[in-house]
C-alpha cells in the first residue's frame, strides 16, 4: 500500500483545472479551511451541530446505529442474511444529541449517510461554497452530508467522480484501482448496506487464508488520512474504502457525472447482462463479447461510416431524442 501524495492549491480556479483534467485520486490538502463549517467542527463536535442546527429544514434524517463489539464496521451480519445496524428515523437534534453521546464507538455509535444538503440544510452550500465550473458546466453536482461516530465503511465503488471535503474529525481513505475488482471479493450486486456492491475483506483484519488475492489489490491501493479543511477526489468507478477515526467525523461530497443523465445509469447494463447473456454458452458469450466491443467499448467513428447518415440512429452520438428512442425501444421489448 503507498501513500498518496499530498497536492495543495492556491486557488479555486486551480481547483478547478484539476478536477477537469486529474484521473487519478488527488488529495487536496487545506483548501477548505476557509469554510465556516470548518471552523466550527475544528473548536468542538458542539460547535459543529450547532453551526449545521441553523440550516436544519425540520425533515427526520435516516440514521444508522451500529451496535459494540463491531468496531464501528457498517457490514452484514454473520451470515450476510442482513446488516449489523438498523435504519432509524429521527430529527437532526435527536440525531445530533445522540451522536455526541456516544465515544469511541467502543459502546456503538450513529451513521447518518448521503442526506442532501439542499433539502434537508438549505443555505449550506451558499454559506459554504465552492467556485468551481468547468467539470460541472453541464450537470449541477449532487451534494451530501455524511455524518457520525467512528465507523469503517467497506471498499465500494461510485459511477460519479466524487470530491469528498473533510469538515470534521479525521478520515482514512484506502483506495483501489478500478482493475483490482477481482481481487477485492465483492459481496452480493443486490443486496448490499448502501446500494453499492461492497468488497467482503475487512480492511483492518484482512483475512489472507480466505482471501488470498486481497494481498496483491493491497499492493496496489493508495491511502491517505484527510484532516478538517482536507478534501480528496475520488475517480469514477475507484474502489474506496473510508474510516472515520473521531467521535464526530463530517464529510461533505460532491458527486457528478461526465455525461447527462438521460443516457441512464450503467449498472441497470451490468444486470441486464447478467439475466441475458451469462447463461449463454462460452461460444455465444464470445459472440455476445464481440458485438458489445465493437459497438461500445471499442466502437471509432469510422465503424459507422458506411451506412447513410439519417440512418445512423445509436451508431452515433446519443442525444436526449436518441435516447428517448432507445428506451422506449428497450420497454417495448421487455413488455413482450
Amino acid at each position: 500500500m503507498h501513500r498518496l501524495e499530498r497536492q495543495t492549491v492556491a486557488s479555486m480556479a486551480e481547483l478547478d483545472t484539476l478536477l477537469s483534467v486529474s484521473e487519478q485520486p488527488v488529495y487536496i490538502q487545506g483548501a477548505f479551511e476557509h469554510w465556516p463549517a470548518v471552523k466550527a467542527g475544528k473548536h468542538s463536535g458542539q460547535a459543529l451541530v450547532d453551526y449545521l442546527n441553523r440550516f436544519d429544514q425540520g425533515q427526520p434524517v435516516t440514521a444508522y446505529q451500529y451496535q459494540s463489539g463491531g468496531d464501528g464496521r457498517i457490514f452484514y451480519n454473520e451470515d450476510v442474511s442482513g446488516f449489523n445496524f438498523e435504519p432509524r428515523q429521527m430529527s437532526f437534534q435527536d440525531f445530533a444529541s445522540q451522536l455526541l453521546n456516544y465515544s469511541d464507538g467502543s459502546d456503538g455509535g450513529l451513521y447518518l449517510g448521503s442526506t442532501l444538503l439542499d433539502k434537508w440544510f438549505s443555505g449550506f452550500t451558499q454559506a459554504n461554497p465552492i467556485d468551481v465550473s468547468t467539470p460541472w458546466q453541464h450537470i449541477t453536482p449532487l451534494v451530501s452530508l455524511w455524518m457520525g461516530n467512528p465507523s469503517r465503511v467497506a471498499a465500494h465503488f461510485d459511477f460519479p467522480d466524487n470530491l469528498a471535503v473533510c469538515v470534521s474529525g479525521r478520515r482514512q481513505v484506502t483506495l483501489f484501482p478500478p482493475e483490482q475488482l477481482e481481487n477485492l471479493y465483492i459481496g452480493p450486486l443486490d443486496f448490499n448496506p448502501g446500494g453499492q456492491p461492497i468488497s467482503m475483506v475487512d480492511l483492518k483484519h484482512p483475512d489472507f487464508t480466505r482471501f488470498p488475492k486481497f494481498r496483491t489489490a493491497l499492493e496496489h491501493a493508495v491511502t491517505t488520512e484527510l484532516e478538517p479543511g482536507d478534501a480528496i477526489f475520488i475517480p469514477s468507478m475507484w474502489w474506496h474504502a473510508i474510516d472515520g477515526k473521531e467521535q464526530v467525523n463530517t464529510l461533505v461530497n460532491y458527486w457528478w457525472r461526465n455525461t447527462p443523465s438521460y443516457l441512464g445509469a450503467p449498472i441497470n447494463v451490468l444486470l441486464h447482462a447478467i439475466m441475458s447473456l451469462k447463461e449463454l454458452p462460452k461460444r455465444q458469450r464470445e459472440g455476445w463479447q464481440n458485438l458489445l466491443n465493437h459497438y461500445v467499448f471499442e466502437h471509432e467513428q469510422q465503424d459507422s461510416e458506411h451506412l447513410p447518415a439519417g440512418r445512423l440512429g445509436p451508431h452515433t452520438r446519443i442525444d436526449a431524442e436518441g435516447a428517448q428512442r432507445l428506451r422506449s425501444m428497450l420497454l417495448n421489448k421487455f413488455g413482450r
